[in-house]
């Protein structure tokens, strides 16, 4: 699927079926949910594989897709709307029935983000709580700037995001690590668990440039109590776990890599 700004893309160009979904805006076309399922269903597509940013991590698409009957490649329908809505905290309590520190609720207004900020004190970050890549994401260093770039973040967010709802974070100048847990890993021994810890902190525009996996930042004792965490969340919110079908060898198709 594409936009008319993407009709020319190379991965448009090696599709073996492509569909056109709307104009350049991405309300139009990449946010709209109507389109994207009108277009799975003339193609007779079964699943969809929403990529990253846009409806990536929007749990009513994940809704709309289970009761339209088509699989869901990625985050899994059927969990409560408040877990987790992108690269921030839960936005309606999932993290804080889990007991995970640090769960926050989306802002209604730059006035709660004020209040929130001579609480935890400047500078704080502004982030979108609908996605991230670096988009809808604020610092702000003094109270005379968070009015105005709470609108900018919010703005940008609801563009990127079709979701303007924005949360505040304390912002770490120095001695700062990200570190994610991208998936978690049953251990083979119970005893010894190994947590899938990713060391994401070398960035540029808070766009990751590099991920480690796993990361040397941490030690075990903290590797085992963040992974414990992620694993809390996730049942507090109730991702699901979805058997994976193998497909065989002689009904693949070679990939094209025409830049090599």
């Amino acid at each position: 699927m594409y936009s008319t700004a993407d009709r020319d893309s190379l991965h448009v160009t090696y599709a073996d079926e492509d569909v056109c979904i709307g104009p350049p805006q991405s309300k139009e076309s990449y946010l709209n949910i109507s389109r994207i399922i009108s277009a799975a269903e003339i193609t007779g597509a079964d699943a969809i594989h929403p990529g990253y940013g846009f409806l990536a991590e929007n749990a009513h698409f994940a809704e709309v897709l289970n009761e339209c009957k088509l699989a869901w490649i990625g985050r899994g329908g059927g969990h409560p709307a408040d877990g987790r809505q992108g690269e921030g905290a839960p936005d309606g309590g999932g993290g804080g029935r889990a007991g995970v520190p640090g769960s926050k609720e989306p802002l209604q207004s730059s006035e709660d983000a004020e209040r929130m900020a001579a609480e935890v004190g400047y500078p704080v970050i502004l982030k979108a709580a609908a996605g991230g890549g670096g988009r809808g994401m604020r610092i702000v260093w003094e109270e005379k700037e968070i009015a105005g770039q709470f609108a900018t973040a919010s703005g940008e967010a609801e563009k990127a995001f079709g979701d303007g709802s924005i949360y505040l974070e304390k912002y770490l100048v120095q001695a700062a690590a990200q570190i994610e847990f991208p998936g978690v890993r049953r251990p083979a021994r119970p005893r010894h668990p190994t947590w899938a810890s990713a060391e994401c902190s070398i960035q540029r525009r808070h766009q990751k440039l590099d991920r480690g996996v796993p990361s040397p930042a941490l030690t075990p004792a903290l590797r085992e109590e963040m992974g414990a965490a992620a694993v809390a969340l996730c049942r507090a919110v109730g991702y699901e776990k979805r058997r994976h079908h193998r497909v065989p060898a002689r009904q693949r198709r070679p990939l094209l890599f025409p830049w090599r």
